[in-house]
Parts: C-alpha cells; structure tokens; sequence
C-alpha cells in the first residue's frame, strides 16, 4: 500500500450538523483561506501514570487524548459569513441604507459540520465541532481584514466518528 501526500487547501466548509451526529450534507465556502493560517492540530495526549511503590515504573498508565482544533483566518468575508459565523443580522440593502452586518449582543459558538479538502490528498470531515469567530481587521495598507476561526471537534451523537479523513478512489 502506498502512502498518500496530503497538502495545499481547496476550500474549507461549513455548515449545520447532520441529524443523529452525522456530517451535515449542506455545507458551504465560507470564503478565500489566508495563505498559510490553515492549521488542523491535536494537543498532546494526557497521561496519567499509576506507581506502585516497589516499583520505579509505573503499573498501569492510563491515556486521554488531546482534543483536536482547526485554525485558519477567512479573507474578505461576506456580510452574511459574519452572521453566519457570529450570529446577529444582516440588513439589505435599500435605496437609501447600504447593506450592513449587525452584530449580536452576545457571541456565541456555532456548532457545525465541517469539509476541510486539500489541493491534494485526505480531505477531512469532522461531522461536530464547536467554531469561535473573532475579527482581525489590519487597517494599513499593508494590511486585511480577516475573520479568525477556531473549531474544536466535539463528541458526535450517535455512532460516528469524530473526525474521518477520506481518500479518493484514484488515490
């Protein structure tokens, strides 16, 4: 069996969980990726080591692992990827008011289902995960406005994975 590369981003999406923890089937873009702020990582594995006290090695060790998160910053996002990532409204446009994103009182964490398909190799799926949005706007000219995620995979419902990478059948 030969390895598989992964590499590159196409495109992450998003979109409502799926019914009984499964991956939800209508997931959306939410935009252009900033180059290189696409990041899935797991934190270390929480060990917890049993001592017996003839012994200098432990007995028994007993291991959580650590929870995994994406990170990636969304360019330009549209007014209504705010809301969708935010919550709050959007007001459409009239004659005379411009189209404009009101933020909510409150921010919560969505919960979503999210694609995550690279330029090549395993795409990954994580049917629930609990997204945090922050605004991270340079205003220089040097700069951009960029919203930040972060998503921490949660426990499905259900019998499902937590998160699946998936091969193509060319592969």
């Amino acid at each position: 069996m030969s390895a598989t590369t992964t590499f590159g981003l196409s495109s992450i999406k998003v979109g409502a969980c799926g019914a009984n923890g499964a991956m939800g089937t209508v997931l959306e873009v939410l935009g252009k990726t900033y180059k290189d702020s696409c990041k899935l990582t797991q934190a270390d594995p929480e060990v917890t080591e049993h001592y017996s006290e003839e012994s200098d090695d432990p007995e028994v060790t007993v291991s959580k692992s650590g929870k995994i998160t994406l990170a990636a910053s969304i360019m330009n996002p549209s007014l209504q990827v705010m809301q969708k990532l935010f919550g709050g409204t959007v007001v459409e446009a009239s004659s005379t008011v411009a189209e404009r994103w009101n933020a909510p009182d409150v921010m919560e964490a969505k919960e979503m289902s999210i694609e995550i398909t690279p330029t090549k190799g395993f795409k990954c799926e994580i049917p629930r995960a609990s997204v945090v949005a922050k605004v991270n706007g340079t205003y220089a000219r040097t700069g951009i406005f960029l919203i930040d995620i972060t998503a921490t995979v949660l426990k499905p419902e259900g019998e499902v994975a937590k998160i699946s990478f998936v091969g193509s059948k060319a592969e």
